[in-house]
């Protein structure tokens, strides 16, 4: 079970091998289990998922589908599947079948239909981990279509006012790498979140943050280890109000090969200024700052050094006071 996208408020859509029954040839040869289908569930208050149940039956065919990402509005999907398209089973060169990214609509009874195969898919590469920026102007995805940097790499497209899409763009060797990239996540317009196996982590895919520009992105920078272990960590997504959110991984914790974690982002509090003449407003190196707490007592202290800068660590909703004493001036508190 894996690769988690927010459906509304309360459910989550993710990946999971098909409940039913089935006959041994009709499994997936890379792992002996049944092809993925999309799964749907309503996430309860401690952040798991409850009335599980198959997401479309229009979406789910008898071969992969999985990673989907919707408009806001609800009313269009994009997602990946296996190369099988109108009843046609798609292969490579090599006679491999890929993966493509389709689109659908709702309809009626909100079911799916007017399933679009997109212009960007072809049948020698995969196409897929669709993801889209919140003004809905920009899709993410995963490929590994001419001018990939490494094994799979992490493409934007513009997404059109009229319907159409722009040239595929890799987004380059501060996100990319001679390895894979994968799993796509948009918080946002600007932030960006994804797993590679190809820069210095904890393990093998790891999850990545890195910040989007217009023009560009800074360097990805590692979540850590409270997401990240020493096995596969990935599709990564996270609720922008409630902080909260999702991923993937085979860690040994599991149940399964895959499985399905949530965590809470908490939020970190400072209290940071700058140590000044109160006069001339001269920044003071050498200057002693303590922090107290309600009690009076000293629970963290600094000198300043030439940046006469002070930062410390504190909890919400609470007082506390910040003394500064120096050498040449009359001590002050506040």
């Amino acid at each position: 079970n894996f690769g988690t996208s927010f459906y509304g408020d309360d459910k989550l859509i993710f990946a999971a091998p098909a409940k039913r029954n089935y006959i041994i040839n009709n499994v997936w040869k890379g792992n002996n289990q049944p092809f993925l289908d999309l799964y749907e569930g309503t996430i309860n208050e401690e952040g798991g998922l409850v009335n599980v149940r198959k997401f479309s039956s229009k979406l789910n065919t008898k071969f992969h589908e999985a990673d989907v990402t919707f408009t806001n509005d609800k009313k269009t999907v994009y997602f990946s599947r296996s190369n099988y398209f109108e009843g046609k089973y798609g292969k490579d060169s090599l006679g491999q079948n890929r993966i493509k990214m389709f689109k659908a609509t709702v309809g009626p009874n909100d079911e799916w239909f007017n399933i679009e195969s997109m212009p960007f898919n072809n049948d020698n590469y995969s196409v897929g981990h669709p993801t889209l920026s919140e003004d809905q102007k920009t899709l993410y995805f995963v490929s590994d279509m001419p001018g990939t940097l490494g094994k799979t790499d992490v493409f934007k497209v513009a997404v059109n006012e009229d319907g159409t899409y722009g040239l595929p763009m890799n987004l380059g060797p501060d996100v990319n790498t001679i390895e894979r990239e994968m799993f796509p996540f948009i918080d946002g317009n600007d932030e960006l979140y994804f797993a590679s196996d190809g820069k210095e982590g904890l393990g093998m895919l790891d999850i990545y943050f890195c910040k989007l520009l217009p023009n560009g992105t800074l360097p990805s920078i590692h979540l850590g280890s409270n997401i990240n272990s020493e096995k596969d960590d990935f599709a990564f997504i996270i609720n922008k109000e409630k902080r909260e959110g999702y991923f993937s991984s085979n860690r040994g914790l599991g149940k399964g090969d895959d499985d399905i974690y949530n965590f809470t982002q908490l939020k970190i509090y400072y209290v940071k200024g700058l140590v000044q003449n109160k006069n001339s407003l001269e920044l003071l190196t050498d200057a002693h700052v303590s922090l107290l707490d309600q009690n009076n007592q000293i629970i963290a202290a600094l000198d300043t050094n030439s940046d006469a800068s002070y930062s410390f660590e504190i909890e919400k909703n609470t007082n506390y006071t910040l003394k500064a004493t120096h050498k040449l001036y009359i001590p002050y508190e506040v």
